[in-house]
């Protein structure tokens, strides 16, 4: 069989193909996007009736570190300087029989702006001199980009001095729903921003022009605190073909260097409890005490050649989180009485069904609440010491506030050494290591609900300029990074059978139990787990002046590995949600009776999960910028990026083909694997179990018109296709496909004493591992599964703007942006459970479905799905080997995305800065980046397109609004300017109209077995309660009006959309105020006042949206932090 890739290329010609790539990289050391970290500079210098000049002398030199470069024009007055540093710059121009031209200024990072001096004829040693009042527009490129210079880097008020803030106010940002994309297995300040549309992990961040990006999830590795930080910048949108790897937007961030001065910072930033307001949702202050520390160096070693830069800031933080609310069984519900309990309408832990059945016997018990002692269960009352009893008010309502201590230590080092004139290289190191403490108590087990963490992240880059000749310049990027995170609980623990129940566990600490809308012990995220994700990223960019040319080729190779060990469901999932005290599939009873008499509705268990995944990703650019003009520039390239997928070193996952299924063919590696199933080892089957996509070519235009050729009129159109490398965790379960991990997802009515009674088998823990050619394969297993062709995700984006220099450093600019996002990669269940209607009678009764639910029951239920499947109703034996939530990794899913963005900016001078962008858009997707791909996202796997509605992070109106504005009066002395002088106001304004909400039923009444039920809309004109959330009285949290909504019925789906309602909108204000003191020449001490959410507006952020939690149902649930103050002190020379 000759194996081909899916572009139907043989993989003999692939091979060929990665040979010829490696030759071009090893003779031209290719590489990544604009030279990250870098600006460029060009133009014509003319006499003064418009001729060219040739041969001028053009120098320019960075004024903090004496550093120069210098080139000459051509023939036709043309000059380039391409990958310049960014900072304070001087260029001068000279040429025989002309006065000499001078010009200072400042460029930012990522600028392609263009100079055309025309040159006074005179004496050489008289000079005219330019003064720039702010950085020139770029003339070179479409995108939009924000730039964030460093003066308001340090003063601007960011919220845990997270740089990664500074995104969200560069204009079409918003902070996405994660997902399962950030969280215990990523380092703690990772963040998910969706920009101008892009997923909220498809963002590329880039630090000192390395690759930054944790490919874990394709979310930022952390920045270094903002007093290590030079410049930020945010460009998206039709970037040109340097850039690659992801499409989103370019997070460009540089460090700090030393100069020939010696300068630094020493700081401390103190918050506590004393002036902070309350939360909304508290009736007491947080605890909150914390500690940001540190301080920066920077200077020379050797005068002009050799700088150093460092930098340290320690973070601590002692906090006891807002109080949440449990509800626990009271002294008399232990012994089966319910019927003290009043409705959820006068207590959050009272009854909110009527019809009550003892889940045991399935007797009514309605009328009197009372369960016999008989039916209570053992096992579950031995859990009943570790809750916080002696806490509990009488309706068994406790409010347990978890502990939030933390610690962080940043380190940076930076090295700049100048070799040559023609040839520099820096080196920077940066490494941040965080803690967080689990907890646990025999008398209040509900603290394991938060996981302990040990995180640390290292990264190195090194880079390297060399001047071939002065219109030929290579950079070179080199960059490691390492994270590492060990997580789990603490010692001294418990799981299910420390209170007797009878399973396999794999972990003496580790109890995951959730009674729905009571409590829960453990999650999800707390279980034992070990990341560390590597990553190597070589890249190098060539740039080429040619006349009005400006040639630029270049490459990237990034090799990345995932090493994972985690017990994620290994010591087994158990969830009491009410349905079987709510006669099952009729309404919803009380989860506590369920829990009581240990009657579960669904129970998880697996072996741990294990990945050692392994990915190369390499490309190839070129790119043209040609100057038609000294108005018309247009910018044409193509970049080839090739997607080779991740595979597991030891070849671990399976693929699925349907025709092999029907005819009953089986694996010969494992061939107890159920019809269908094969492995890595079968024939024809890739180790990564799909096949690569070469044929992926990345077109790249833009066209820049100045219809005055003044440089501050800048027309923009532009258009990119550009491709996404899928994240390492999207496809992680695949490793987990048995028999290597065995997840097995049961629903029904189990006993918690005997969660595996009635499996076929028994209980399938632990098993052999790893598996061997005879290893027995459990029946309804999850399965994820990659399709054997599938597309790279891919993004179409065009752009048109344009942007007017005002004059006096202010600008301003309309935007519009536009995209298609294609093959998003999304889970679709492939084996959804069909719904049979009526009873059984006997054979034939119900259809297709062969095996009996039992005389006189319902054809359909929550308990036969697996054998209701696609699969069983084909092949009742075989089918069984996998579950209704079976789910393919699908490509056939899309988005779309409009927006526009108006901005205005003051860059900073005459000590103000100003920016302010109001973004209007609309996205529509059929669903959001997951994280990993675990399950079905979909209400109807067989008609996705009902899920088409607005995306998750769809949010119509931002508004935001920057200032950093300092007092000084030159004309005021003494005492007066004492007082007045050196004071500072620096507040952010942000206004957001609401994110979308997501209504569900929280029950599986479709009987699909995919459990993403939406409900009916009833009453379309009263689904919000508007007003009642803010009057912050008990019982009037409601947000959505349940009246306004009805479960679906039996059998059939609602008819509500996804996302159809709005949160409420989202106003923040947060302000700094700060004094300078002037001690000696460069020495100062800024003493700084921040209030965060300064107006102390209650923004809410979290809804109980499934429709099955009863009366609080609608209910706001959470709120941003209140108002917060901190108070800062700084040495700064």
């Amino acid at each position: 069989m000759k194996f081909l890739s899916s572009s139907g290329v043989p993989m003999k010609r692939f091979c060929s193909l990665l040979v010829l790539t490696a030759l071009l990289i090893g003779t031209s050391f290719l590489a990544h996007a604009q030279t990250a970290g870098t600006a460029s500079v060009q133009g014509t210098v003319t006499d003064p009736t418009g001729a060219s000049i040739p041969n001028a002398k053009v120098t320019f030199t960075n004024t903090g570190t004496h550093t120069s470069r210098a080139t000459a024009t051509d023939g036709a007055g043309i000059f380039s300087l391409p990958n310049l540093p960014v900072g304070a710059y001087s260029l001068v121009i000279a040429a025989p029989g002309f006065q000499g031209y001078t010009r200072t200024g400042v460029l930012e990072v990522g600028n392609n702006i263009q100079i055309n001096p025309a040159l006074t004829v005179g004496s050489s040693t008289e000079q005219v001199e330019v003064q720039a009042t702010g950085a020139a527009l770029d003339t070179e490129t479409s995108s939009f980009k924000q730039v964030i210079d460093q003066k308001r880097i340090t003063e601007l008020p960011l919220n845990g001095r997270q740089a990664t803030d500074l995104i969200l106010i560069s204009g079409g940002a918003v902070t996405a729903p994660t997902g399962d994309l950030t969280g215990s297995k990523n380092y703690q300040s990772s963040t998910v921003i969706a920009v101008a549309g892009g997923q909220g992990n498809y963002n590329n961040y880039v630090l000192d022009g390395g690759y930054h990006v944790d490919n874990f999830t394709n979310v930022n590795l952390p920045f270094p605190f903002p007093d290590a930080l030079h410049e930020f910048s945010v460009e998206n949108n039709s970037l040109p073909a340097r850039n690659g790897v992801h499409p989103g937007a370019l997070v460009n961030v540089v460090t700090n260097s030393g100069t020939n001065q010696w300068h630094g910072t020493v700081f401390e930033f103190l918050r506590n409890n004393i002036i902070n307001s309350t939360n909304f949702f508290s009736t007491a202050k947080d605890t909150l005490k914390r500690n940001q520390f540190g301080g920066t160096l920077g200077g020379k070693i050797i005068t002009d050649k050799l700088f150093f830069f460092g930098g340290y800031q320690g973070t601590r933080n002692k906090q006891v989180g807002n109080a949440t609310s449990y509800c626990i069984p009271t002294p008399a519900e232990l012994t089966g009485d319910f019927s003290q309990q009043p409705s959820k309408t006068a207590s959050r832990c009272g009854i909110a069904s009527t019809k009550i059945v003892d889940p045991v016997t399935g007797a009514d018990i309605s009328a009197t609440r009372k369960i016999p002692q008989s039916s209570l269960n053992q096992q579950t009352l031995n859990l009943i010491k570790y809750l916080p009893n002696s806490q509990a008010d009488q309706y068994g309502l406790v409010n347990i506030a978890l502990p939030a201590n933390s610690t962080e230590d940043q380190y940076i080092g930076r090295l700049d050494y100048t070799w040559s004139a023609r040839h520099s290289l820096f080196g920077r190191y940066f490494i941040t290591n965080y803690n967080q403490p689990s907890y646990y108590s025999p008398t209040n087990i509900l603290l394991t609900s938060t996981a302990g963490n040990s995180e640390r992240v290292q990264t190195f880059t090194l880079g390297d300029t060399f001047i071939v000749t002065p219109h030929l310049v290579n950079t070179f990027h080199g960059t490691y990074s390492r994270r590492r995170d060990t997580r789990g609980p603490t010692a001294g623990g418990i799981n299910a059978t420390t209170l007797g129940a009878n399973l396999y566990v794999y972990a003496p600490v580790d109890l995951r139990l959730n009674v729905t809308n009571n409590f829960s012990t453990g999650c999800g995220t707390c279980a034992p787990g070990f990341f560390n994700v590597n990553t190597e990223d070589f890249t190098n960019d060539v740039d080429y002046l040619h006349g009005k040319h400006q040639f630029a080729f270049g490459g990237e190779i990034i090799r990345t590995g995932d090493n994972t060990n985690t017990g994620y469901l290994f010591n087994g999932d158990y969830t009491f949600s009410g349905q079987l005290s709510g006669a099952k599939n009729k309404n919803v009873g009380e989860p506590l009776i369920d829990f009581l008499t240990g009657q579960m509705s669904s129970f998880s268990q697996s072996r741990a999960q294990q990945t050692t995944y392994r990915q190369t990703m390499f490309s190839i650019y070129g790119q043209d910028t040609y100057h038609f003009t000294q108005r018309l520039t247009v910018n044409i390239g193509l970049r080839w990026e090739p997607n080779l997928y991740q595979t597991d070193k030891f070849g671990r996952g399976s693929t699925f083909i349907r025709s092999a299924f029907d005819a009953n063919q089986h694996s010969t590696k494992f061939p107890n694997a159920p019809a269908g199933s094969f492995y890595y080892g079968d024939a024809g089957v890739p180790k990564s179990f799909t096949d690569n996509r070469l044929a992926n070519f990345s077109p790249r235009a833009a066209l820049t018109y100045d219809p005055y050729g003044t440089g501050r009129t800048i027309f923009r159109f532009g258009g990119a296709i550009m491709y996404d490398s899928p994240a390492l965790y999207t496809s992680q379960r695949l490793t987990s496909n048995p028999p290597f991990v065995n997840e097995i997802d049961l629903n029904g009515q189990f006993s918690f004493s005997q969660p595996w009674a009635g499996y076929p088998g028994g209980d399938p823990f632990p098993g052999v591992y790893p598996p061997n050619a005879s290893a027995p394969f459990p029946t309804n297993t999850l399965y994820i599964l990659m399709p054997r062709h599938i597309q790279t995700p891919t993004v179409n984006q065009w752009t048109a703007s344009v942007q007017q220099d005002l004059g006096r450093g202010w600008s301003f600019s309309i935007n519009y942006l536009g995209d298609h996002n294609s093959h998003l990669w999304l889970g679709r269940g492939i084996n959804q459970a069909v719904y049979i209607p009526g009873i059984w009678t006997g054979p034939g009764s119900c259809g297709a479905l062969t095996i009996s639910p039992g005389v006189g029951k319902a054809c359909s239920s929550t308990g036969n799905s697996n054998l209701r499947t696609v699969l069983s109703l084909a092949n009742p034996v075989q089918g069984q080997g996998y579950s209704p939530t079976m789910t393919l990794i699908s490509d056939g899913n899309d988005s779309t995305y409009s927006g526009v963005i108006a901005a205005i900016q003051h860059r900073m001078s005459n000590n103000f800065s100003f920016l302010a962008n109001y973004t209007w858009s609309h996205c529509i997707s059929v669903g959001d980046a997951p994280g990993d791909i675990a399950l079905p996202i979909f209400e109807d796997s067989n008609n996705p397109r009902l899920d088409r509605a607005n995306c998750g992070f769809d949010v119509r109106h931002i508004f935001n609004t920057s200032i950093v504005a300092s007092s000084h009066f030159s004309s005021l002395h003494g005492i007066a300017g004492g007082v007045v002088n050196n004071w500072q106001i620096a507040p952010i304004v942000r206004i957001l109209s609401g994110l979308p909400l997501n209504v569900t039923t929280g029950t599986d009444n479709s009987l699909t077995g995919q459990g993403n039920d939406r409900p009916n809309v009833i009453n379309p004109n009263a689904v919000y309660t508007h007003a009642q959330i803010y009057q912050k009285t008990p019982g009037n949290l409601a947000y959505l009006n349940s009246a306004a909504f009805t479960t679906n019925a039996i059998g059939t789906l609602g008819n509500l959309g996804r996302n159809a309602f709005r949160q409420p909108n989202y106003y923040n204000v947060d302000a700094a105020l700060s004094r300078t003191f002037p001690i000696h020449e460069r020495l100062a001490f800024q003493l700084r006042l921040e209030a965060f959410n300064a107006l102390n507006h209650p923004n809410f952020n979290r809804f109980t949206t499934t429709l099955s939690s009863g009366s609080t149902f609608g209910d706001a649930t959470a709120a941003a932090d209140p108002r917060i103050f901190q108070l800062a002190g700084k040495f700064t020379f």
